[in-house]
């Protein structure tokens, strides 16, 4: 334990007095040695009545209790570097620092009004920031029983100095040099140090003081402490620490009630919905809406999701591809889908619902780049949403959804036959064609009868159709469906 300002502030009010203290009066401590280890102290003299008359007496005694502590300290310094330890960290798991303690403790048993502590004097030695961090990492790392037990008691004792001195979590953050870097700092020693000690001060004071201020003023404000946090939850032994920074956030913004709309703008998510599922503080803020969901189950992370963004832009961000593999993405997705297919069951037949989600999803509107727009990718998905519980004969396609919603399969293959001829969008168009083909092969449509399907004679034909018949032609016997030629005549 540190001592010297205690000194020095003794010797200041002694010093006032020693004009009037004869130089015999006064009280010397003698190191006596043996084999150059300090045993014990011999008094050389003992303060004189004369002295106490003076008034000098209490300060003389303040002053011989303060040397005595630090020649104490200074003692057991002088026997640490005889043990030869090593750096603090040896030092811990060092079986000889048990000699130390058991000098300590005697010592102490004979100078009760003088203690010095087995942390003070590693302290004294490594320094304060050293033992902390050492300490620290015996603390989390450590497989030895008896050694994370030292490291306890040694922390025990460095708290209670700190705390004596009247350090606050403040001193100690700044003391530690906290580093700028969000997830070394929270994954280092000094996160425990300072968390622990914290946790000290509360239950000394009586506080539940927490490091939500401290920490989001060092990294520039909430929304960057929240990407820290995102960052270090991953890590599978050290991510408590950031799901209990979380939850006092949480606490935080519960007490000022801050709804979904301010987070998020707190938070600065994007206008962009698809930007917004793959930032890494979405996670924190859909836990956020679900502690406020256990109070008002009318709000939802749907709910909200759809009120800023729409619907349909939502259901665009969270079908299959990047996102769809995240489990909050198909938890969405399941509530959503599910609430459309009960949404459309009031329509009345089978065509109207499908034809009431086409339009809900306007596909037509994107004219014919429709083919590559992930609305198809939302409607193929709502289609097994649709199909649940259902009958293999009442089941629908995904290619009857669009049929019904282009006024038929005809009016369907034409609107793709246009989207074709757009060299940008060809490929799209061409995989679509080909769901549109396949389902016609399994309705027994062939080569052959390609233009009763299409409702014309070959020669009666457009354009557009025989530009038609003629792909699924190609199609048709690229799959194997073509007819076998008659043999040549002998």
């Amino acid at each position: 334990m540190r001592v010297h300002s205690f000194v020095l502030v003794g010797a200041t009010v002694f010093l006032s007095y020693v004009h009037s203290v004869p130089a015999t009066d006064l009280t010397t401590t003698t190191f006596v040695y043996n084999n150059d280890v300090p045993s014990r102290f011999l008094r050389a003299h003992q303060t004189t009545k004369q002295t106490e008359e003076r008034g000098g007496g209490a300060i003389s005694g303040f002053i011989t209790s303060a040397k005595q502590k630090l020649l104490n300290q200074k003692a057991e310094i002088e026997y640490l570097k005889i043990l030869n330890l090593g750096g603090i960290e040896d030092a811990l798991k060092n079986k000889r620092l048990t000699e130390l303690t058991a000098k300590i403790e005697k010592l102490n048993v004979k100078r009760p009004n003088n203690k010095i502590t087995l942390a003070g004097t590693l302290s004294e030695h490594y320094g304060d920031v050293a033992l902390a961090e050492a300490i620290a990492k015996t603390k989390m790392f450590s497989r030895e029983t008896s050694v994370k037990q030292l490291a306890q008691k040694l922390s025990a004792e460095q708290f209670s100095s700190w705390f004596t001195q009247g350090k606050t979590v403040d001193e100690i953050f700044n003391l530690m040099k906290w580093s700028d870097d969000g997830y070394t700092a929270f994954t280092s020693p000094e996160y425990k140090v300072v968390d622990d000690y914290l946790t000290y001060s509360n239950n000394a004071k009586s506080e539940q003081k927490t490091l939500l201020n401290l920490l989001t003023k060092k990294y520039g404000g909430e929304s960057e402490l929240v990407s820290i946090l995102a960052k270090v939850k991953q890590d599978q032994l050290l991510g408590g620490r950031a799901r209990k920074v979380e939850s006092q956030l949480f606490d935080k913004w519960s007490l000022a009630k801050m709804q979904p709309e301010d987070v998020m703008k707190l938070l600065k998510f994007d206008d962009d919905v698809d930007k917004l599922l793959g930032n890494p503080n979405f996670r924190t803020f859909t836990k956020y809406v679900t502690k406020l969901n256990e109070n008002d189950p009318d709000t939802t992370l749907l709910g909200v999701l759809t009120k800023k963004y729409g619907e349909v832009n939502v259901a665009k961000a969270l079908v299959k591809g990047e996102t769809h593999r995240l489990q909050f993405a198909n938890t969405l997705q399941t509530e959503q889908m599910t609430s459309w297919v009960k949404k459309f069951e009031s329509a009345g037949t089978t065509d109207d619902q499908l034809r009431g989600v086409f339009k809900f999803l306007n596909i037509k509107g994107d004219g014919s780049k429709f083919v590559i727009s992930r609305k198809l990718d939302v409607l193929e998905d709502y289609m097994e949403f649709f199909n649940r519980g259902k009958p293999e004969k009442e089941r629908k396609t995904f290619i009857d959804a669009l049929s019904v919603g282009y006024g038929g399969e005809i009016e369907l293959a034409k609107t793709i036959e246009i989207a074709k001829t757009n060299v940008g969008i060809y490929p799209q168009a061409t995989a679509l064609q080909e769901k549109l083909f396949s389902q016609w092969m399994k309705n027994d449509v062939t080569s052959s009868n390609i233009f009763t399907k299409l409702e014309r004679t070959e020669e009666g034909a457009s354009s557009i159709r025989l530009a038609i018949a003629q792909d699924f032609t190609t199609f048709y016997n690229k799959n194997g469906g073509a007819v076998n030629p008659a043999p040549p005549s002998s």
